[in-house]
């Protein structure tokens, strides 16, 4: 639960009907979407409420130290899936949330480098395939298609389907076993006992799309991250925590409880996106071909179009992987200093678009036949007959808690 201060002073009040009457309907000319002068009214208390928001600074350092152990156990969990199954290591960990808007979500981007370019090093073996984009057939636009190329589609066997196509459903059911498996060991219990060259263990591996794109074109040997504190620095212990893992069509859902009473109000929710990485542009985009050159920001938006791509695990197809381009936004958010005029209008409609989200998700009717899902808890949830309902089906429910780590 988010505890909100209203400031006493906040400007929330209504408009009067005359002002009302001044506000125009907009036609936004590209889409020809029509808002009327309510519509606009509704937008604009919305966005005088969002500013006059103020969180309690007690619970806002609460929710902070939350986050930040939660992403050092991310990063834990993703160190074991790199050590039991190379071909799913990640060197880095990108971010996709802002941190400046003050939630109790974390989103990540987790790159497969095996199939990713440009390579961590110049050395590696570089996969072969085909990346087949367009809306023609079954396929849908702003998806693409990976097709694996003879020998290295061996290698993926067990994830590509007859016709050489990765399967980003088994692929993602194959992260989330790893994941279970990796909450459930104790190792790696420390960043010291990991190979950095492959895995993300240092904290100052975990950056945004547009500075890993940057890392990406310096030279490893010339690598250097912030390192964990301390003389004997040590990963969170997934034994401290109530985690419930949920293979989900929108990504690998992360639910993250603590035990600890300071932090045991607090649950952190998670989603972690399995994505290649692409040193190149989509053919099917107009961006920025679409961009006359003699509008004030066309370099911006060609500099942004060099960023690169990833096709992340998204959706309900199963070889369909979503295109998108965390880097080039990167770069067109970044073009304006925080307090600008442009970047609060895009925070607030930001929070708005996941407002909308939340509740059509939580309002919509489920379908008659469901997609399946992978569901891997801790702790673990399992039933029991009583001794007086021997001879009914009625079954107690127990829940398991794993030991607790002796301080």
């Amino acid at each position: 639960m988010i505890k909100k201060n209203r400031k006493a002073d906040g400007g929330t009040a209504k408009m009067s009907s005359k002002r009302l009457k001044e506000v125009e309907e907009l036609v936004l000319p590209a889409s020809k979407l029509k808002f009327c002068s309510e519509q606009l009214q509704n937008l604009n208390f919305i966005f005088t409420k969002k500013l006059d928001e103020e969180y309690d600074p007690e619970y806002s350092k609460a929710v902070s130290l939350a986050k930040s152990i939660t992403e050092r156990l991310i990063q834990r969990l993703l160190c074991g899936v790199g050590m039991m199954e190379p071909r799913f290591a990640s060197k880095f960990l990108v971010t996709l949330h802002d941190d400046s808007v003050f939630n109790e979500e974390l989103d990540y981007l987790v790159r497969l480098d095996s199939l990713s370019t440009p390579k961590l090093h110049p050395t590696e073996y570089s996969p072969k395939y085909t990346i087949v984009e367009g809306n023609s057939g079954n396929r849908l636009a702003g998806y693409a298609q990976v097709r694996l190329h003879q020998p290295y589609c061996v290698d993926w066997q067990e994830f590509v389907n007859p016709k050489g196509y990765l399967r980003r459903d088994k692929v993602q059911a194959k992260l989330v076993e790893l994941l279970s498996v990796a909450a459930s060991t104790d190792v790696p219990d420390s960043p010291l006992t990991v190979d950095e060259s492959l895995v993300c263990g240092s904290p100052g591996k975990i950056m945004d799309a547009l500075t890993l794109h940057q890392v990406l074109h310096i030279p490893s040997e010339k690598h250097v991250f912030y390192g964990p504190s301390g003389k004997t620095p040590r990963f969170p212990n997934p034994r401290d925590f109530k985690l419930a893992i949920v293979d989900d069509p929108s990504g690998i859902r992360i639910r993250v409880g603590f035990h600890s009473p300071a932090l045991s109000s607090i649950c952190i929710d998670v989603r972690l996106l399995v994505a290649i990485g692409f040193d190149a542009w989509p053919s099917s985009s107009n961006f920025p071909v679409r961009v006359p050159l003699g509008h004030s920001d066309c370099v911006l938006y060609y500099k942004a179009a060099q960023t690169g791509l990833y096709l992340v695990g998204y959706g309900v197809q199963s070889i369909g992987w979503q295109i998108r381009l965390p880097a080039a936004e990167c770069t067109l958010e970044s073009n304006y200093s925080p307090n600008s005029t442009v970047r609060r209008i895009f925070l607030i409609l930001s929070s708005v678009l996941r407002e909308i989200n939340e509740d059509h998700r939580r309002y919509q009717v489920p379908p008659p036949k469901p997609v399946p899902f992978n569901c891997y808890r801790f702790p673990i949830e399992f039933s029991t007959p009583t001794h007086s309902d021997r001879r009914s089906s009625r079954t107690s429910k127990t829940t398991y808690q794993p030991p607790r780590r002796s301080p």
